[in-house]
């Protein structure tokens, strides 16, 4: 099935709803710092509170997730199934609110390098007359990452933004609702249950949680997530 950019318009509207929901990156949770055992009571609760942040683990590039992304990311299974509910996930503003870890849709490109770095290879810029727009492809194999990125000829003080990308291993990213490269097919229908395609692209090779015109493309090996495609085929 041949992948088609989106429109204009939707990547408008995709910039207008990441406007109001600014990314954050949640910080690791601090190790509280020793204290004696003779030391004041208050003394040490403080000192557990505000223990060394340099400690905390570092995170993987992009793996921070917006902040309201919090509840549907646990690894409780028994939580999928009412993930995309918490979330108000439906199938027409999937694609808007969808992300694997830091990226999603209408990020631009200065977002991007500042979350995953200089790509390994930037495609060369063609016009895509169709869609009045142009476009470019950033590959990042180290981290699993393929990021479509469109232009509007007409507007050149505006940024490229992210229209589309594919995530596959060795990525480490986890979606909105918790699902990772090598997840299970029974995974992705359990969460994504309820936003499953009405167009009948879906089978036992693939599930589309959205539309062909805009969604969220998990394809399967062996009944488990080798790859997946955000935006419009």
């Amino acid at each position: 099935m041949r992948r088609r950019p989106l429109s204009i318009t939707l990547v408008v509207a995709l910039a207008a709803c990441r406007a109001q929901t600014p990314q954050t990156s949640e910080e690791a949770p601090s190790e509280a710092a020793p204290t004696e055992a003779t030391g004041d009571a208050t003394g040490d609760a403080t000192a557990n509170a505000t223990g060394d942040a340099s400690k905390a683990p570092p995170t993987e590039p992009g793996n921070a997730a917006p902040p309201n992304a919090a509840a549907a990311t646990a690894d409780d299974p028994s939580e999928g199934a009412n993930a995309a509910a918490k979330l108000e996930f439906d199938r027409d503003t999937i694609t808007q609110k969808e992300h694997w870890g830091a990226l999603k849709l209408a990020m631009t490109e200065a977002e991007v390098l500042a979350t995953f770095g200089e790509p390994a290879k930037r495609g060369r810029e063609v016009y895509e007359a169709a869609e009045g727009l142009s476009s470019s492809t950033w590959s990042y194999p180290d981290q699993g990452l393929e990021l479509r990125l469109y232009r509007d000829p007409e507007a050149p003080k505006e940024p490229a933004q992210v229209g589309s990308y594919t995530v596959r291993a060795p990525s480490k990213l986890r979606s909105s609702l918790g699902i990772a490269i090598g997840s299970s097919a029974a995974e992705v229908r359990e969460r994504y249950g309820s936003l499953q395609d009405e167009d009948g692209a879906t089978s036992a090779e693939q599930f589309v949680a959205g539309s062909i015109y805009g969604g969220v493309f998990f394809y399967f090996t062996d009944g488990k997530v080798a790859s997946v495609f955000v935006g419009a085929e």
